[in-house]
């Protein structure tokens, strides 16, 4: 992107001086519900930061970045249900064999070949952030992809770099654990959708056991910052069989969880569950809600991420032509893995 369009630079005028701007709602929402947004989060950081007085047509390299998220490539070991061709390899590659039933979900992808972290770009772009100070690395799976270990590595300052990571926690090698311990500081979130059979379906081709295991071995980091672990979980419509067993697992650990809502695909949302059925779902979290005072970390930032989960249950409204095409995808992802919907959430205990 160019950082010095004029939408951007008003962007980020607006989000240091809480005006509302429409193209970023998520903060504000969160804001309404009490829950401390990335906007404030980040604005005590960078907000005095001078590529937020750029005008049109200022010079700015990518050698004074300061604060860099990296939403890598698509390279994923795993192929989640709320997930894309174009943002997992292994989605994209289950998409290409069975092209004619995801169709109806997909449509026609287009999947580009191309590797940025293959070409010179790549090379130059390793020699101009040298001075970054905090970076964020998204992916596909950033734990498992030897780019990152490469650039990881190639940091001269890394003992000076604040390192926030979101993973699957699928695999941890050494190698990996080592330079995250190296860091200045290292916040790691790990996307969790249920515990055990629950969160092998959703987050298809994990083992629970291997995941749990790697959680707690992150947790061990010298060097965390904020909390030891965040457990993010996407709120959507598998969330009515396995959010309150989550939430419990972040209670009994003692780890920060934030629930953020999906918004895409919109067949998996919230909106495709009949009301009735959100309630026992509601009326546990809103247990665990008073029980967060005592069980949770940091109370208040549980609670207010709890509260934001209900308040989204209930003011959601029910759709159902988006619950339809939810039981006609979910009928198709077992067709194509051999799974089964049904023994996984509807007849089997919870683990």
């Amino acid at each position: 992107p160019d950082w010095r369009d004029q939408g951007l630079l008003d962007l980020k005028r607006d989000l240091i001086n809480g005006v509302k701007n429409t193209r970023c709602n998520r903060c504000w929402e969160l804001e309404e519900q009490g829950v401390v947004s990335y906007r404030q989060r980040w604005n005590e950081v960078y907000a005095g930061h001078p590529s937020f007085d750029l005008q049109p047509g200022d010079n700015i390299e990518l050698y004074d970045l300061k604060f860099l998220h990296l939403d890598f490539d698509s390279f994923c070991n795993l192929r989640c249900i709320m997930c894309h061709p174009t943002v997992s390899s292994s989605i994209a590659a289950e998409y290409l064999s069975n092209k004619d039933q995801f169709l109806p979900f997909h449509g026609h992808v287009n999947i580009d070949p191309s590797k940025w972290h293959e070409s010179p770009q790549f090379e130059d772009f390793l020699t101009k952030i040298i001075n970054i100070e905090t970076l964020i690395l998204t992916g596909g799976e950033p734990l498992i992809n030897p780019t990152i270990l490469r650039l990881l590595k190639s940091l001269p300052n890394l003992n000076e770099v604040n390192l926030i990571i979101t993973t699957n926690a699928t695999v941890v090698k050494d190698e990996m654990f080592d330079l995250l311990n190296q860091a200045k500081s290292t916040s790691i979130i790990v996307s969790v959708e249920g515990i055990g059979a629950h969160n092998d379906y959703v987050r298809y081709g994990n083992n629970w056991v291997n995941m749990d295991s790697n959680i707690k071995k992150l947790a061990t980091l010298g060097n965390t910052r904020w909390v030891p672990i965040v457990i993010n979980h996407v709120l959507q419509h598998t969330s009515i069989y396995t959010l309150d067993s989550v939430v419990e697992y972040c209670l009994d650990n003692k780890y920060e969880i934030n629930i953020n809502k999906l918004t895409f695909p919109a067949w998996l949302s919230i909106a495709g569950v009949p009301t009735e059925k959100r309630k026992p779902l509601i009326d546990k979290l809103t247990i665990l809600c008073e029980q967060s005072d005592t069980r949770a970390r940091y109370p208040t930032s549980a609670k207010s991420w709890i509260n934001s989960a209900i308040t989204e249950l209930n003011q959601t409204p029910y759709d159902s032509n988006i619950e339809q095409k939810f039981w006609s995808y979910i009928e198709t992802i077992d067709r194509v893995r051999g799974t089964n919907f049904q023994q996984t959430f509807l007849t089997v205990d919870k683990a």
